[in-house]
């Protein structure tokens, strides 16, 4: 299921973060990404430009790459929940939440970012 994503500054591709138990994290072909790249993730989502380009969204759990058809997941976690910051120079990442419910998915997003923060930004830097 889908984790999260980075886009770094003045970069065009969207790096999208995959896992299947929140502690290990690959890219879409199952690579798994480096500490370094994790860490990098982590620093954006802790990095807004100011608090108005943070946000939560609460939606329907569809497929990312046609927002029509129920995702993969749809039956266990109808609901999936985002926390997205944008930072300087139009970097932004965001991390997911999936639930039964609104409230499950959005408590479930609070719990990951909490996790990889935690995980791989332990000193709370940002940018």
């Amino acid at each position: 299921m889908y984790a999260g994503y980075v886009r770094e500054p003045y970069e065009e591709v969207v790096q999208y973060f995959q896992t299947d138990n929140w502690f290990r994290f690959h890219d879409m072909e199952g690579t798994p990404f480096s500490e370094e790249t994790l860490q990098r993730w982590a620093l954006w989502l802790n990095s807004p430009w100011s608090y108005s380009t943070e946000k939560y969204r609460i939606e329907r759990n569809l497929s990312l790459k046609d927002n029509y058809t129920p995702a993969e997941n749809f039956e266990q976690y109808p609901w999936r929940c985002y926390f997205e910051v944008v930072g300087y120079d139009c970097a932004c990442a965001a991390v997911y939440g999936y639930g039964e419910t609104p409230e499950e998915a959005l408590m479930h997003c609070i719990a990951h970012e909490k996790h990889i923060q935690y995980t791989y930004n332990p000193k709370n830097i940002s940018v």
